[in-house]
């Protein structure tokens, strides 16, 4: 990692195969990460030493960190002041589509400073289990489009999305707690999703 490495294990010596896990899930949004084996007997004179069958594996979606947003788009810029100056960024967090798991990710910060030209905040989200809404009943009453649904044990919100195309993008409308949503008419033909969420 950067310059140099870094031990993330070490292990005791053994007189028979032994499996071993590592996590590396904090090095996830580096650019560059390569990964050694080094062995050391400490001038013990010890026999031997060997890896076999190494697996690195992770979940990822078609861009690793299409889950998280800054200002609701991928980078922000822009300037603030000196002594005390001080910017405001909205990071937002998507679980649509991901598999239940833990996604990692880095937001850098680059400026001008001499001291801290590069600042790295570490960010986690935790995709839990949760199934999708049931029994869901749309009504029309007076121009207003009244949705319902079952209550999803162990859900936290649930998130409201709409398109006019069923195949098409699906965009969010509201974040409620409810089991219940209220929605004007917006045209002729249009489709909901309603998805569990688990903080």
């Amino acid at each position: 990692k950067g310059n140099g490495w870094e031990v993330v294990k070490e292990l005791d010596a053994a007189s028979s195969w032994t499996q071993v896990t590592v996590d590396l899930s904090s090095y996830c949004g580096e650019s560059n990460v390569k990964i050694a084996f080094h062995a050391d007997d400490t001038g013990a004179w010890a026999s031997g030493w060997a890896v076999d069958d190494v697996l690195v594996s992770g979940q990822v979606g078609s861009n690793s960190n299409d889950w998280l947003s800054l200002n609701n788009t991928t980078s922000v810029s822009g300037t603030v002041a000196a002594n005390g100056g001080t910017e405001t960024i909205t990071v937002g967090f998507d679980a649509t589509g991901l598999n239940p798991g833990t996604y990692h990710a880095n937001i850098v910060i680059t400026s001008n400073d001499t001291q801290n030209g590069t600042i790295t905040v570490p960010v986690t989200l935790v995709v839990g289990t949760v199934r999708a809404p049931s029994n869901v009943v749309i009504m029309l009453k007076n121009n207003t489009i009244q949705l319902s649904w079952d209550a999803v044990r162990g859900a936290d919100a649930y998130k409201i999305l709409y398109s006019e195309d069923p195949n098409g993008t699906f965009r969010v409308l509201d974040v409620t707690r409810d089991n219940k949503y209220q929605d004007r008419v917006r045209s002729d033909r249009g489709f909901y999703k309603i998805i569990s969420i688990k903080n």
